[in-house]
């Protein structure tokens, strides 16, 4: 790993305002990460997770979601997606977990677990991004090649997520029995939702502003958030 990637994201942890902190060191990583892990350029795609907000119902982290991305030259012609992810995926299962998980042939696979564009990819690594027990979400990596993720690979990947924990404040790590994560539906059904997502949003905002409330559009997000999930529940 490049010594000037840690001086970069250092420096970024400490001049960086808050508000652009998280996206300036998470694309900072994820850059040098496909990069690295892919210099032949055989196909990768590297995700970045967080756990949303806890429920106001019970506290709970309930679903992560995608919100950072990169890819392989190779993998352009993959669009970029911002699913919402449970307990049905990879991913999911490495944050209540807690520890990383590897598969070599997602296409010879045991495990039921969800893994998102898995026709074009062959083989994943999870890891979750945790901090002293409490995590923030989790990265995971797609690869074309089976068997693609060697030891030293993995090493690699290890120290990537940790350095992606500054890219968190420290209220956005959940100790892990306040991870209850809930099973998403499909792609096809988020596609439809995730269209009018943003309309949804600006209406919460518009409705607020009406009615002489004051809303920010992060908190607008995690309301449209909340109501799609409860939609998923009936």
């Amino acid at each position: 790993m490049p010594s000037v990637l840690y001086a970069r994201i250092l420096e970024a942890h400490a001049n960086v305002a808050e508000p652009i902190r998280m996206w300036t060191i998470c694309n900072l990583v994820i850059q040098q990460l496909v990069r690295q892990i892919d210099p032949e350029q055989v196909g990768i795609v590297a995700s970045i997770m967080q756990c949303l907000s806890p429920s106001n119902d019970d506290q709970k982290v309930h679903n992560l979601r995608v919100q950072f991305q990169e890819k392989s030259p190779a993998m352009k012609d993959v669009a970029d997606r911002s699913y919402f992810l449970g307990a049905e995926s990879l991913v999911g299962q490495t944050v209540v977990n807690c520890r990383p998980a590897v598969i070599q042939d997602l296409h010879h696979n045991a495990a039921p677990l969800v893994v998102h564009q898995v026709e074009k990819m062959n083989s994943a690594a999870a890891y979750p991004l945790q901090k002293g027990g409490r995590v923030a979400g989790g990265l995971l990596i797609l690869s074309t090649q089976k068997q693609y993720f060697s030891p030293a690979r993995q090493a690699l990947i290890q120290s990537y997520a940790h350095l992606l924990n500054l890219a968190f404040r420290d209220n956005e790590f959940y100790p892990l029995e306040d991870i209850a994560l809930q099973i998403m539906p499909s792609e096809a059904v988020q596609d439809a939702y995730l269209l009018a997502f943003n309309q949804q949003v600006n209406e919460l905002l518009s409705r607020a502003e009406r009615n002489g409330h004051s809303l920010a559009r992060p908190q607008a997000e995690q309301m449209a958030i909340e109501i799609f999930i409860e939609s998923m529940k009936k």
